[in-house]
């Protein structure tokens, strides 16, 4: 949604406080800088990115304006989970919102959602199958592999497991 807040603060106002989310956003001034990942290439460390240019307030305009932000899988799996749980909506919620997330039936006839996303270095990919109560949630840090090509894979092969 359109705000002239920061966008960690709308993850605070909109997300994080019924969702669990506690470390999501993308200008969170106290990161342990120990605890982010380190991007790699085939040419070697590219480093994390607080290592890499950004504005006073933030990152670009470009990683803004697309919803790119740093997140962990637990923050990641929590918002799926209140989005699920009805802690981010009600059941009430019409089918269009959902709808406008991008849950749409997958090829077995489930309602899937699976955004994903990267900046070159890391990727993330979520798939939540609405239905059946299954997520996977995939991050990577090396270019060399990006996650959102094998989420999908990963979740058909487990289905075809069975579990």
């Amino acid at each position: 949604f359109a705000t002239r807040r920061s966008s960690d603060l709308r993850l605070k106002l909109s997300h994080s406080s019924p969702a669990c989310v506690e470390e999501a956003g993308e200008e969170n001034r106290e990161w342990d800088r120990a605890q982010l990942a380190v991007g790699y290439r085939e040419t070697g460390a590219w480093g994390t990115p607080l290592d890499h240019a950004w504005l006073p307030d933030g990152p670009s305009w470009k990683l803004r304006g697309c919803g790119g932000m740093l997140s962990t899988v637990d923050d990641l799996h929590a918002w799926v989970r209140a989005l699920r749980d009805g802690t981010l909506m009600s059941a009430e919620t019409p089918a269009a919102y959902f709808d406008a997330m991008g849950v749409r039936p997958n090829a077995r006839g489930v309602r899937a959602m699976g955004p994903a996303g990267g900046n070159g270095i890391f990727s993330a990919a979520y798939l939540w199958h609405v239905e059946e109560d299954r997520i996977l949630i995939g991050l990577a840090n090396d270019a060399r592999f990006p996650v959102e090509d094998m989420v999908g894979k990963i979740a058909g092969r487990l289905i075809q497991l069975g579990s």
